[in-house]
């Protein structure tokens, strides 16, 4: 009964996604070289981003999902607690589980997977749309600007406090 539910965790090695969902060089043989270039200076770019948003709300996800057992840990340790009266066990487990849930969350708040994994998965959807653009033709037919393009997708110039 129980063991339907963890298959759906997200335990194994993530595998990031593909650039557009049908391989277009297959059908369209007129963009041939649109797409070769796009292969060469875009996918990778690409599947670098992906596979690092991936991560991060796999990371978060888990995140979650530990501090929302040790909550519910607590609560049931305080209802323990609760009904035995004079034992003293109950309330130092309290507080270890709460330290070790505290401890989580602000591990969890200073790595900030969600802020990551929402700036690759930006990134990426950029890095998408620069490949339609480019293999409709939008963006002109400049290997040297699809790559300048690529390069402040993927590294954007500081915002003038010296963070990214």
């Amino acid at each position: 009964m129980v063991l339907p539910l963890f298959t759906r965790l997200p335990l194994r090695r993530p595998v990031p996604g593909r650039v557009a969902p049908i391989a277009i060089g297959d059908e369209c043989r007129l963009l041939g070289g649109r797409i070769e270039a796009l292969d060469r200076a875009l996918v990778a770019a690409f599947a670098d981003q992906e596979l690092i948003a991936v991560q991060e709300q796999t990371r978060h996800r888990r995140f979650r999902l530990v501090t929302l057992v040790l909550a519910a840990l607590t609560s049931v340790l305080g209802a323990v607690q609760a009904t035995a009266g004079d034992v003293a066990w109950p309330g130092l487990a309290i507080g270890v589980v709460g330290l070790a849930a505290a401890g989580v969350s602000r591990y969890a708040q200073r790595t900030a997977p969600l802020a990551k994994y929402l700036t690759s998965r930006a990134r990426a959807e950029q890095l998408r749309a620069l490949y339609f653009r480019y293999l409709g033709g939008l963006d002109g037919d400049d290997e040297r600007q699809l790559e300048v393009r690529i390069a402040q997708v993927v590294d954007p110039m500081p915002h003038g406090d010296g963070e990214r």
